[in-house]
Parts: C-alpha cells; sequence; structure tokens
C-alpha cells in the first residue's frame, strides 16, 4: 500500500497508516512549527487540557487552561497546584530540588508560609522518615556523608519499645580512626 494518508468512511484518519478505531493515528513523527504550538485533549482551547510547545525551548502540560507542569530545553521542571502556584521545582543547572519554591537555594529546600501554624504540633515544613517495622530497636534516620562515600554523622530515632511507642533520638558522628558510627547523645 502506498498510501501516505487514508481516510475511512467513518472519518478516522491515518497518516503513514491504515486509521483503526482511532479518529487521528499518525506512524511516526509529527513536528509543530508555530510558535505558542499547542495540542489539544478534550475540549476548546479556553477549557482544555493540553500539551503546549510555548516557544522554541519550553513544554507545558496544562489542564483546564492552567500549567501543571513547565520543562526547558534547560532541563529545569517546575510542577504547579491548581492556583498555578509552584509546588516543586528542579533547577537542573544548580542541581537544586524545591519544595514550595520556585528558586531553591540549597540542594533540596522545603518553603513553607504559613505563620498560623508555628510551635510544636504545627503545620510547618516537614520532612518524613518512617520505619513500619514493629520491631524494638528499629530506627529511621538521616545520614551524613563525606565526598569520600564514608558516613560521618547519623541523627534518627529508635523505637525502643515498639509497643508502648516509646522513642530516642540520638546524634552519632564518626572519628578519623574507623569507618563505624558512635552514638554521641541520646535524649
Amino acid at each position: 500500500n502506498s498510501d501516505k494518508m487514508r481516510i475511512t468512511s467513518a472519518g478516522n484518519v491515518g497518516i503513514g497508516r491504515t486509521p483503526t478505531s482511532e479518529l487521528l493515528e499518525v506512524e511516526g513523527s509529527m513536528k509543530l512549527t508555530a510558535a505558542n504550538s499547542t495540542i489539544w485533549m478534550d475540549g476548546t482551547a479556553g477549557t482544555a487540557k493540553g500539551i503546549n510547545l510555548y516557544t522554541a525551548s519550553d513544554f507545558f502540560i496544562k489542564t483546564t487552561n492552567a500549567e501543571r507542569l513547565r520543562i526547558t530545553s534547560g532541563g529545569d521542571c517546575q510542577w504547579y497546584n491548581t492556583s498555578a502556584v509552584v509546588k516543586m521545582t528542579w533547577d537542573a543547572s544548580e542541581e537544586r530540588l524545591g519544595i514550595g519554591t520556585e528558586a531553591p537555594n540549597t540542594a533540596f529546600s522545603i518553603v513553607r508560609l504559613d505563620a498560623s501554624h508555628i510551635g510544636l504540633g504545627g503545620d510547618g515544613p516537614q520532612i518524613t522518615l518512617q520505619n513500619t517495622s514493629t520491631d524494638n530497636n528499629c530506627f529511621a534516620s538521616t545520614d551524613f556523608y563525606n565526598s569520600t562515600g564514608y558516613i560521618t554523622g547519623r541523627i534518627g530515632a529508635v523505637f525502643v519499645d515498639a509497643d508502648d511507642r516509646n522513642t530516642d533520638l540520638f546524634f552519632s558522628t564518626r572519628n578519623n580512626t574507623d569507618n563505624v558510627l558512635s552514638e554521641r547523645l541520646r535524649i
């Protein structure tokens, strides 16, 4: 078959192939060349979900005409909530991940502006580490490594008695003569 495009009696279009049950089927690549080129899915341009090639360098995925994901030619990514507020950012050039910020200033940044929840039991920025074991003396921790890959420190919570939720907070470091962590403080 040497046909380059075929339209069935049902109105389905095949480019480079014979169409089956889909309205449009393409065998091979498609190219959009206009600035702000968009592929709309489900509805019209004003209310649709779509993929938008906004400029020569940026790629967006939108829902209800609002950005949800943006990827730049430099590899940066931003994820948005329904109010078009940046929820997570990957800065490829600086190798930084930010949650709640579009400009992370460290390798891993968490930003939350909510003054109504300050203090213990509040709803401020949190990182959750969870060990689901029900055994005594299991722990969850944050570990610190040096440039050669050796662990240099650990801050963690050890579940001394899993039955009654008795938990200790501990701090461990490594001295220069061995590669073993030693507990330095337990609360």
